[in-house]
């Protein structure tokens, strides 16, 4: 078969522009994103990639050390096996004046994704200043949105099932119903249980699915015995602010990671007692959340709402951290994840947070007792779950 998969990311352990310089953006394509195309590939299907390759400037610079953070031959593998749609020049900004939407549909054909018996893609939003139309001209424009744009239209057109995995909860209402209702090809994958609230019934056409990992590798990374760390907690501020009030100011010697203090932002300022760092790159990953005893799951509400968990909490017991959960989750999500120890990783003030990541600071076998069951207990977490409603879609 053969499975297009578009996102706007990168795979390897550091981001780079086209003159090699690092890059600070947010993206988190690289800690799962392999999985699904590893397992893809696994099961014998060609899978190409429909956004440009935001990895050729580092694979250009690095090469094969673009991908030593972790699985380093399955993870290569992967990125060197997957075609990529070869735009060239398409998006040269010197040559934009004739790109429309029908020149980028005719792309498509040339590379016949009209036979392509399904693509996944990764919903994006509207960034003023970044992607939308009115910043078509601007130096800093980029096409995600186009090309979103343009391959629904492209694949409605030419009745090719597309899956809209909705990582962020940007598809709103009216465009769910549009979906389910006015097109007989177009799915959604979603983290959680919003569309389960909706007034209309969807018939199939939105689904529930975690972040995918392949579980095979959950081991990788030893348990450590000794951190310098109490908590930590990595991820950007977008509409987190009322985490950080409740659960993180009043916690000593804290560490956030993320855009806490790029683009003029104030966090610093507002939360004096808190040290941040930069964002991460994803080779930094590991050394954050393994010298630490804890991070905390902090959320947008409406995560907490629709029970929708992002990749934090996989992220942190592959690393070998405990994550803590925040209260709004609600008891059946958070017993739903934690499991066994849903009471002891509950947290409801800062109290809380600082009166348990004390506890497994100073108790590390505890700490290394949880990491090792929560890596068993999420284990339906795994790929195979992920790819195998693909499939359900394409045999319908």
């Amino acid at each position: 078969m053969r499975v297009g998969y578009s996102y706007w990311g990168f795979l390897g352990d550091e981001k780079y522009g086209d003159d090699c310089r690092l890059l600070s953006t947010p993206d988190g394509n690289a800690f799962y994103s392999w999985s699904i195309i590893n397992k893809l590939q696994q099961d014998g299907c060609e899978v190409i990639g429909i956004m440009p390759d935001r990895d050729e400037p580092g694979f250009r610079f690095m090469n094969t050390d673009l991908f030593s953070a972790w699985c380093k031959s399955t993870r290569l593998n992967s990125y060197l096996s997957m075609k990529h749609v070869e735009y060239g020049g398409l998006f040269d900004y010197k040559n934009r004046k004739w790109l429309t939407q029908d020149a980028l549909m005719n792309f498509f054909d040339i590379y016949d994704v009209n036979k392509f018996d399904i693509i996944l893609h990764e919903w994006r939003m509207p960034i003023p200043g970044r992607n939308t139309a009115e910043d078509f001209y601007n130096e800093d424009w980029q096409p995600d949105l186009f090309i979103q744009e343009t391959l629904i239209k492209y694949c409605i057109d030419n009745n090719v099932k597309l899956v809209l995995f909705d990582l962020d909860y940007k598809i709103s209402d009216s465009q769910a119903h549009d979906f389910a209702y006015g097109t007989n090809n177009v799915y959604i994958f979603e983290l959680g249980n919003k569309w389960k609230n909706l007034a209309f019934e969807t018939d199939g056409k939105c689904r529930k699915v975690y972040i995918p990992f392949d579980f095979r590798y959950i081991n990788q990374f030893r348990l450590k015995s000794h951190f310098d760390d109490k908590l930590v907690y990595v991820g950007n501020r977008y509409e987190r602010d009322w985490c950080i009030d409740k659960y993180v100011k009043d916690v000593p010697a804290v560490k956030v990671y993320g855009n806490w203090l790029e683009g003029n932002r104030d966090s610093d300022k507002q939360w004096p007692n808190i040290t941040f760092g930069k964002r991460l790159q994803t080779k930094d990953m590991h050394d954050v959340y393994s010298n630490s005893a804890t991070t905390i799951l902090l959320a947008k509400r409406d995560y907490c709402e629709n029970s929708f968990m992002t990749a934090r909490i996989l992220e942190a017991i592959f690393y070998g951290c405990v994550p803590l959960f925040i209260e709004e989750y609600g008891e059946k999500t958070i017993r739903f994840y934690a499991g066994a120890y849903k009471d002891l990783l509950t947290v409801r003030n800062c109290d809380d947070v600082i009166n348990i990541s004390n506890e497994l600071f100073k108790d590390s076998m505890l700490r290394n007792k949880i990491i090792s069951y929560l890596r068993m207990h999420l284990s339906f977490m795994d790929v195979t779950g992920f790819v195998k409603q693909l499939y359900n879609i394409i045999m319908e």
